[in-house]
């Protein structure tokens, strides 16, 4: 395996002369031109699956999953059933529309639990991570679309 083919004297050439680039170029003598592409490799796919360009509601939902996990991995048994019931009720024609905030706050904490549920069984790990998914693909608008419309 060869080094990076540049001493950081000729690489700073191509970079600018703050601190910043001195550090980078000298940090690349030192790894091999394979370690440097799987370290992007590995960034772009990291960031670039990192958000669903399908899924308008992703920053919601991001936002929610990230403020409910601790909560939601504490949750027993029964505070999940205590969840599933209040979001079918809530879900039902006679209540009144759930906002948007509130319909992901309930599908993101339900995903969180199959998630959990993962963890907990790794025999199940794969449906629970098939439960998840679907209730994070759930959308606000196919919600909106199935509530009856008022006169």
């Amino acid at each position: 395996m060869k080094s990076f083919p540049f001493t950081w004297r000729a690489f700073l050439i191509y970079m600018t002369s703050d601190y910043k680039s001195f550090f980078i170029t000298f940090e690349f003598k030192s790894l091999t031109m394979k370690k440097i592409l799987a370290l992007f490799a590995f960034f772009f796919f990291a960031f670039a699956s990192a958000q669903d360009p399908k899924d308008p509601d992703f920053d919601v939902k991001d936002r929610l999953y990230k403020k409910y996990k601790n909560e939601v991995r504490s949750y027993d048994r029964k505070d999940f059933d205590d969840l599933m019931m209040a979001f079918f009720e809530k879900q039902s024609e006679e209540s009144p529309t759930l906002t948007k905030e509130e319909y992901y706050t309930y599908t993101v904490k339900i995903a969180i639990y199959s998630e959990k549920y993962g963890l907990l069984y790794k025999k199940e790990k794969e449906v629970a991570q098939k439960t998840k998914n679907e209730w994070l693909a759930r959308m606000y608008s196919d919600y909106m679309a199935s509530r009856p419309k008022k006169d």
